[in-house]
């Protein structure tokens, strides 16, 4: 891929040619990538065309700095699945851009990180015939800042774009009084302590876990009916993908309203939808934002969806409960039959796993059993 020539490209030299208008087509979930996240495609895709005209850039959240991007086209609802495109990144340095798409512009721009964290590319993408075709790269030192640790000015109609820029520092009207305010993070580790302060106001927050720092902040809106929008303060726990997410309103106070999983999803509708890795597999979270109380509940769920296939190395049963009880016993699994891992009770030890097995019989085993007699199911790493 060439390198960027000085000018870079800019998101008017790509224009759309069509704009759709009218309610979106239902997501056509073909590939087993978006069966996967098919309740995170469905509700983005209910948002509306926000890229190159007719489409929609769902962006599934996997960690503080993970992110994978499925577009979808709003006229009939075919899905396309990028893993090649690091829509998400959080230490690219200060360009001249607010955002990494647009509605207007066939321009899709994209970060690659580096291990050791050397340098990064910064990678400009023109969407054409329903695929991404590289423009050129540039490529930059990681030590660069992403922000200066002056103030940052923001409009106060925008929030951050989805890329998740993390600062410490910003002017933002949070509140739609037409008023900006002056948002800042600092952290004491001896302390182990982090502080948001917005305006006069602060508060102060204890970090949990073994060496967690902050990483920085995004302003976030939760529901984009109303005139607020959110800050959330990203943790990174050492690890990916490691880490945790506080969500705070403000009014005329600053209130946490949420302690989030790294990585959620703000859809923009008072839904979050968070994917964490769970074993093998991601289960999807969902939380509500309770409109009386400004906080965000957990949706429980008796079980959650997984969905995935696996293969039978030795013999294992299935029972009718979630208990080890053979006067339930449904079936003892044939060494190389196939499987399907339908959902999971995973709020509580141990772990149980809900399995369709190949002659379609459903039971219950626990999720050590499914794991050590079973081979094809992903691993972490």
């Amino acid at each position: 891929m060439p390198e960027c020539p000085a000018t870079l490209p800019r998101f008017e030299d790509y224009p759309v040619q069509e704009k759709f208008k009218g309610p979106p087509a239902k997501p056509v979930l073909s590939s087993e990538e978006a069966k996967l996240f098919r309740t995170l495609i469905n509700e983005g895709a209910k948002t509306g065309p926000d890229f190159a005209g007719h489409y929609t850039a769902v962006i599934v959240g996997c960690g503080t700095s993970c992110g994978t991007l499925f577009i979808v086209d709003a006229k009939n609802g075919r899905v396309f699945y990028q893993p090649d495109v690091d829509i998400i990144g959080y230490n690219q340095p200060e360009l001249d851009y607010d955002k990494q798409y647009g509605l207007n512009s066939r321009l899709m721009i994209a970060f690659k990180q580096y291990e050791p964290e050397e340098s990064d590319d910064i990678i400009f993408y023109e969407w054409k015939n329903d695929q991404f075709s590289p423009i050129c790269k540039k490529t930059t030192r990681k030590n660069a800042k992403v922000h200066s640790d002056n103030v940052t000015s923001v409009e106060p109609e925008q929030s951050l774009p989805p890329n998740r820029e993390f600062r410490n520092s910003a002017i933002v009207d949070l509140n739609g009084d037409s008023q900006v305010d002056n948002i800042s993070l600092s952290s004491d580790l001896q302390a182990n302590t982090f502080t948001l302060k917005i305006n006069d106001a602060s508060i102060t927050e204890k970090l949990i876990e073994q060496g967690e720092s902050p990483q920085g902040f995004y302003v976030v809106d939760l529901d984009k009916s109303d005139r607020y929008k959110e800050i959330s303060v990203s943790l990174y726990g050492g690890c990916d993908p490691c880490g945790t997410e506080y969500v705070y309103s403000f009014d005329k106070g600053i209130k946490k309203i949420a302690h989030l999983p790294p990585g959620p999803s703000y859809l923009g509708n008072g839904i979050v939808l968070s994917v964490t890795w769970m074993d093998f597999w991601t289960p999807i979270t969902k939380y509500a934002l309770d409109k009386k109380s400004g906080i965000l509940n957990e949706v429980p769920q008796s079980f959650y969806y997984v969905g995935l296939t696996s293969t039978v190395k030795t013999s294992f049963p299935l029972y009718r409960g979630q208990h080890e009880n053979t006067s339930e016993l449904v079936a003892n699994l044939k060494p190389g039959s196939k499987i399907l891992v339908l959902a999971a009770e995973y709020k509580k030890e141990p772990k149980w796993y809900l399995v369709k097995s190949e002659s379609g019989l459903l039971g219950w085993t626990k999720g050590e059993k499914l794991t050590e007699n079973t081979e094809g199911l992903p691993s972490a790493g």
